[in-house]
């Protein structure tokens, strides 16, 4: 598929998905027993839609405007949100069949509300981790995820390859986006 059927899928793709966000929630809807893991489940998954149609609408706005490493690097947000999405499901489809309900409680807290830094928070489930457990079933998941991660860094692919041109001959440089 060419760049520009591709882009155009995934702005199809995204104005769906914009569509269906929610709006609101009635936790009463979720769990009549007041259950809180499935809550957190859907406040969860809910909240990444909406995380994944902004990186992904601002990711197709920085590709029309030729902002490629911008671009680039929500695409590699929207491939975390997907993993995380993925392990959602993992957890509610695979997992779950040999996890207590505790232990499941407590893995849906860390989803939703983990955190690095504050030692207070549940401790965040680890991206790269996520990423690979989605690749035993989505091939190439995490290779493709290490490739858009070259452009978040100031190396060859972050800023030589996206800003620089070098010329051997005239022993000079040219700058500006996509050299």
């Amino acid at each position: 598929m060419a760049y520009a059927e591709n882009l155009a899928e995934a702005k199809d793709r995204l104005t769906k998905l914009h569509e269906r966000l929610k709006k609101t929630l009635d936790f009463r809807s979720v769990s009549k027993k007041r259950a809180k893991t499935p809550v957190n489940a859907l406040l969860f998954l809910s909240g990444i839609e909406w995380r994944t149609e902004e990186f992904g609408r601002n990711a197709c706005e920085a590709f029309d405007r030729e902002d490629i490493v911008t671009a680039i690097l929500l695409t590699r947000g929207v491939i975390e949100n997907a993993a995380a999405a993925w392990e959602l499901m993992d957890l509610r489809c695979s997992r779950a069949a040999g996890m207590s309900d505790d232990e499941i409680r407590e893995y849906t807290l860390r989803l939703l509300l983990g955190h690095k830094t504050n030692d207070e928070m549940p401790k965040a489930v680890n991206v790269l981790s996520m990423l690979d457990r989605a690749a035993k079933t989505i091939p190439n998941t995490r290779d493709n995820y290490e490739r858009l991660s070259e452009f978040a860094h100031p190396n060859w692919s972050g800023v030589m390859a996206a800003y620089v041109r070098t010329d051997k001959e005239t022993l000079s440089a040219e700058f500006g986006r996509n050299p």
